[in-house]
């Protein structure tokens, strides 16, 4: 479903770059503050409103995404579980 969501398929990158990506360019700045600042700098949770534009169709949709970071053995960041739920704001 997450993938439907987001409009790619299982050959996408699942990594942090590849979610950067899909981040609508008016929400860039506001979505690394957040990675930076909070998730990383604070160990929070991921927990943030914002558009991605679908890799498929260049849609934007409204999404909720709720996750948390997983790292590798070194412990440098490999992945980002980001679990959007989509909503359409006019009617939310």
């Amino acid at each position: 479903m997450l993938d439907e969501i987001l409009g790619i398929d299982g050959l996408y990158g699942h990594t942090v770059e590849g979610w950067k990506a899909l981040v609508h360019p008016d929400d860039t700045a506001m979505m690394a503050s957040h990675l930076v600042n909070e998730v990383l700098g604070k160990a929070m949770r991921f927990s943030k409103e914002y558009r991605i534009v679908r890799a498929n169709d260049r849609a934007v949709r409204w999404v909720q995404g709720l996750g948390k970071l997983e790292t590798d053995a070194q412990g440098n960041l490999s992945l980002l579980r980001n679990h959007p739920g989509y909503y359409n704001p006019q009617t939310s």
